[in-house]
C-alpha cells in the first residue's frame, strides 16, 4: 500500500511539472488523466445537453508567477463509451484563441482533462470557460461550461 501511495505522489508531481515546464504560451491539447495540482480553482460541473451521465467543468490552474492555464475536465458516468472533443478559452490570454482538445474516446466510468495553453494572467479577475462536443456534434450543438474565475493579487 505504501508503494501505491508513493507512486501516486510521484505521478502527481510529474504531471504538475509537465503542466508548467514549458512556460507561457505552451499548449497540451491531448486528453490526459486529471491530477489536481496544488493551486487551482474550478466552478461546479455541469451535465452535457446530450447526456445526464456526462459531466464537465472548467478549472484554472495557477503555476509559477502569474502563469495560468485553463483546463476542461470531463467525467463519463454512463455504461457506454463516448466520443468527445473540446475547446478551452482563457479570457486573460490576449491572443483570444481557443485551445482545441483532440477528438477522443472516453470509456465508461472514466475521467479525463484537456489543458489549454499556459499564459500570463492579469492582476485581478481571470476567467475561463470551455465547450464540450460529444458523439459527433457540430459546432452548433456544443454545450458550454460554467465560467470559472481565478483572482491574481
Amino acid at each position: 500500500m505504501r508503494g501505491l501511495v508513493k507512486g501516486i505522489g510521484v505521478t502527481a508531481a510529474a504531471a504538475g511539472a509537465m503542466i508548467f515546464a514549458s512556460g507561457p504560451a505552451s499548449a497540451d491539447v491531448i486528453w490526459q488523466p486529471w491530477v489536481a495540482p496544488s493551486d487551482y480553482v474550478c466552478f461546479k460541473s455541469k451535465t452535457h445537453d446530450k447526456s445526464d451521465y456526462v459531466a464537465f467543468q472548467t478549472c484554472i490552474v495557477h503555476g509559477a508567477g502569474r502563469n495560468l492555464q485553463a483546463v476542461l475536465i470531463v467525467s463519463n458516468t454512463s455504461d457506454k463509451k463516448i466520443t468527445i472533443y473540446g475547446q478551452v478559452f482563457a479570457g486573460w490570454d490576449s491572443s483570444g484563441d481557443y485551445s482545441y482538445c483532440r477528438l477522443s474516446d472516453l470509456s465508461p466510468g472514466a475521467r479525463t482533462s484537456c489543458f489549454g495553453a499556459t499564459s500570463t494572467g492579469n492582476l485581478g479577475a481571470n476567467t475561463a470557460y470551455s465547450y464540450l462536443y460529444m458523439n459527433g456534434q457540430t459546432s452548433d450543438d456544443a454545450t458550454q461550461s460554467n465560467t470559472v474565475t481565478y483572482y491574481l493579487q
